[in-house]
């Protein structure tokens, strides 16, 4: 007899062969370098090299074609190319080398330099700590001052004027008795 089975395939993206984290400042290209070989073939071998679809447009790779040297020669020479355009977002790529019978998969990750705020400096004096020209600004944190009763200023206001006449009394005012 013929045994029949029923059989399902799910296929998944492989995992990451490693990671490379790049820091790169704002408009100016970093680049990292690696080298690799081909550990299946004695011989050289074709490859291409490439990010997916889904990767930021900031990576680059060189080169992006030629020919893997097998192993115990000196290895072929990646470069990894990251240029930031914006502040506060990393970027993610993934890189892929391929050859007829192996596949290298490579997480890139990019991150632009912390924002650093600047520090001002003033010449003006008065509320601010500057030791003169070129001083840091700073408020002054201890300013000494008495709180003000507006409501006694009043009641003194009123009893020191010429139309109070007792505390019972009502306020008159010449023009309008």
């Amino acid at each position: 007899g013929c045994w029949k089975f029923k059989l399902n395939f799910v296929a998944t993206d492989p995992d990451f062969d490693d990671t490379i984290q790049i820091e790169g400042k704002l408009g100016v290209k970093t680049s990292v370098a690696f080298g690799l070989n081909n550990m299946l073939d004695a011989r050289r071998t074709k490859f291409s090299a490439f990010f997916t679809y889904n990767s930021a447009e900031e990576f680059s790779v060189k080169p992006k074609t030629g020919v893997l040297m097998p192993e115990g020669e000196d290895p072929t020479k990646f470069v990894i190319g990251f240029t930031p355009r914006e502040y506060g977002k990393s970027f993610a790529g993934t890189l892929i080398i391929r050859t007829d019978l192996m596949q290298w998969t490579y997480l890139i990750k990019g991150t632009p330099p912390r924002y650093v705020r600047p520090v001002a400096s003033s010449t003006i004096r008065g509320f601010f700590d500057g030791a003169g020209v070129g001083g840091t600004i700073q408020r002054k944190t201890s300013i000494t001052r008495t709180k003000r009763n507006v409501v006694r200023e009043n009641i003194r206001a009123v009893k020191g004027s010429p139309h109070y006449q007792g505390r019972n009394a009502r306020l008159r005012h010449p023009n309008f008795e």
